[in-house]
Parts: C-alpha cells; sequence; structure tokens
C-alpha cells in the first residue's frame, strides 16, 4: 500500500508537500504496511492523514487522481478501529485518536473480511472511497500459535503473575484473557498437549486485585475489562488467608480458574494479536524518533 501524509498548522510546507489552507499533504509512492506508512510520515515531520470534512476529502483524493489517473492505487490514511471493532477513529499521535465525524465507506464496507481489516485506505479506482484493509503481516510473533485472529504460548518460565505479566509484554502480547468456552477449551488444549495430565499451575490475565471479588481481565495501560466468562473450581475463589488474588489455570483441574497469591511460582500462557505486534513495534519505533 501506499501513503498520504499530512502536517497542519503550516504558513509554509516542507520541500515535497503542497499546501492547501493551512495544511500540508504530500503523496508518497512507497509501498508500505500501515505502521511502516504511520512510522514514515512520522519521520518527515507529520502523521498519515485524516480527513476531517468534504472539502478535504476533495483535496486528497484530487492529489492521487492527478498523480495515477483512474489507476488502481491504494493509499493509507490515518483510520484504524484497532481500539475498538467498528469504532473507526483518527489514531493521530502519542495516544491521542479523535472518532471519525466525517466517512465516505465504499458500499459494502467496512466489512472486515477474514476479521482482520483493521486499517482504512483509499480506493482510487473506486472514486477514493474508504475501504478497510489488513495492515499488517497476517503471522504471530516469533514461538506463538495461530489459532483464528489470535495468537497463543505457553511459557513455563515459574514467575509470579506480574514477571508473567511483563515478559508477555516483552515478547509482543499480555497474559491471555478467556471469554469464552472455546478459547478456554483452546488455552487448556495447549497446556494438556504439552503436560498431558501433570499437575502444572499457569497464570492467566485474571485479578480481583481493584475490588475484592470483582474479577477482571487487567488488560494493559489500565484498560481492565470485567470477566463476562469464568470457569472457576468448585468452591473458588475463596481467597485463602486474604491473599488469593490472581488467576491460574490448573491442568489436573482440567484447566478450572484458581484464585492464587501473586508471587507464587507458575508458568503462565501469554496471548498476542497481529494488532500487538504492530503496537509494540510502531510505538517503540516513535518514541526513538522523538
Amino acid at each position: 500500500m501506499l501513503i498520504f501524509c499530512t502536517l497542519g498548522s503550516r504558513a509554509t510546507c516542507p520541500e515535497g508537500f503542497e499546501i492547501h489552507g493551512s495544511r500540508c499533504y504530500k503523496v508518497l509512492d512507497v509501498l508500505s504496511s500501515w505502521a511502516e506508512a504511520k512510522v514514515y510520515c512520522s519521520v518527515i515531520g507529520g502523521d498519515l492523514a485524516a480527513i476531517d470534512d468534504t472539502h478535504e476529502y476533495a483535496i486528497i483524493t484530487g492529489i492521487i487522481q492527478r498523480l495515477h489517473g483512474s489507476a488502481d492505487i491504494r493509499h493509507w490514511i490515518d483510520g484504524s478501529d484497532m481500539l475498538a471493532e467498528n469504532e473507526w477513529r483518527w489514531m493521530g499521535q502519542h495516544g491521542e485518536s479523535k472518532p471519525m465525524t466525517y466517512t465516505k465507506w465504499y458500499p459494502g464496507q467496512p466489512d472486515n473480511a477474514g476479521g482482520a481489516e483493521h486499517f482504512l485506505e483509499l480506493v482510487n479506482n473506486w472514486q477514493g472511497t474508504y475501504n478497510d484493509a489488513l495492515g499488517l503481516s497476517a503471522t504471530c510473533p516469533e514461538g506463538f500459535e495461530n489459532h483464528g485472529n489470535r495468537c497463543y504460548k505457553v511459557l513455563d518460565v515459574l514467575s509470579s503473575w506480574a514477571e508473567a505479566k511483563v515478559y508477555c509484554s516483552v515478547i509482543g502480547g499480555d497474559l491471555a484473557i478467556v471469554d469464552d468456552a472455546n478459547e478456554h477449551a483452546l488455552i487448556t488444549g495447549m497446556i494438556q498437549r504439552l503436560h498431558g495430565s501433570n499437575d502444572v499451575h499457569h497464570w492467566i490475565d485474571g485479578s480481583d486485585i481493584l475490588a475484592e471479588n470483582e474479577w477482571r481481565w487487567m488488560g494493559k495501560h489500565g484498560g481492565s475489562k470485567p470477566m463476562t466468562y469464568t470457569k472457576w473450581y468448585p468452591g473458588e475463589p475463596d481467597n485463602a488467608y486474604a491473599i488469593e488474588h490472581f488467576l491460574e489455570l490448573i491442568n489436573i483441574w482440567h484447566g478450572a480458574f484458581n484464585d492464587a497469591p501473586g508471587d507464587a511460582k507458575r508458568g503462565f500462557v501469554c496471548e498476542a494479536s497481529r494488532l500487538d505486534t504492530y503496537g509494540r513495534d510502531q510505538l517503540r519505533t516513535l518514541d526513538n524518533l522523538e
């Protein structure tokens, strides 16, 4: 995919940019993933283009058509629903995303084909209308197993819950969340494939550290959410000795949930998605540029 960068609030534009009002625009015909395009625009002082209204849409599509006529050319702009499915936002910089107030979707789009299309492109031979597209590689981080749109890895590195959380982050994911019975069966099946019926325990992402007996998936950056699926062993959680605030799967209990003290040493299960891989790499790259 090619790139469309923009700069805002400029009296003059850098070399190679076109000025329209107080904004500067540049089409880059450098084939890139969405993440690479985001970094490239940052390197030259801007960001992927966001379209706020019909006038700006006409400017951007006009620039592309002047360069490429009616050819089947596609360009990344800044939209994504990576934060929440089908809630499309301009992603901006430094985490300052904003909702889209103007859209120009091609009929039938966005369709999230294959459950993996989370980034916005302009399709020139569709009159520059919007399409959702796969923004990055369809592979999992190294050592993870791919299941649908998610990636999983069982690690038998004995760790506290907090250490496990950090380890998963370092390799591109987070402690696993179990959203339904299918995902529970998938994760417990991976553990059983490795360990048979042995008595092994593995951390996953649950905790009631925020409020006693209000169990949540802790997520990243404070973005916790309530558990909508649970598989507690009978009698659990019991908060034995009032110190058990973290969630483990116990293999000899067929992967049932148990609360445990966070400093206990356990293996753990990490979960990632292609979006996690994108976010980790892009944010690190942008941080190094600033």
